[in-house]
């Protein structure tokens, strides 16, 4: 599904606080999401995306401490939990879709390189290949 709507963000530094404004709607948006959706590679698988940690373990009283503007569409956010991370600000598009609050539809790939997390079923029964596989996955 296509989103029928227009995204646009603001950054405002001196208020440390990003705003999107959605067909003419500004809304903030809130740290603890913000913090949630952070990009780098250490935090995000680099094939699936998926986040590497339990975003439910984040402090819900999560702040930013600072925003630096690199560009329209970029900026640096500072949390006081310590992370600082670069963000993509309209990676976030695909979570205001209008029409049903959800991200848009993003069909499942099939060309994922499945060598990269491949474990032989027989190696398990080894120390060796078990302590490879837990660390494959």
């Amino acid at each position: 599904m296509q989103n029928s709507h227009s995204v646009t963000y603001r950054i405002d530094e001196s208020q440390m606080q990003i705003f999107a404004n959605i067909n003419g709607k500004e809304v903030t948006l809130p740290a603890l999401w913000l913090r949630e959706r952070c990009q780098d590679s250490d935090s995000l698988d680099s094939i699936t995306k998926q986040r590497l940690f339990d975003p439910h373990q984040l402090d819900v009283d999560v702040s930013l401490v600072s925003v630096e503007r690199t560009n329209d569409e970029v900026a640096t956010l500072s949390f006081n939990d310590g992370y600082t991370g670069e963000y993509r600000l309209h990676e976030f598009d695909a979570d205001f879709d209008m029409l049903d609050g959800d991200p848009a539809d993003i069909a499942w790939k099939s060309d994922i390189d499945t060598s990269v997390f491949h474990v032989d079923l027989a190696s398990l029964q080894t120390d060796e290949g078990l302590i490879k596989g837990i660390e494959t996955f």
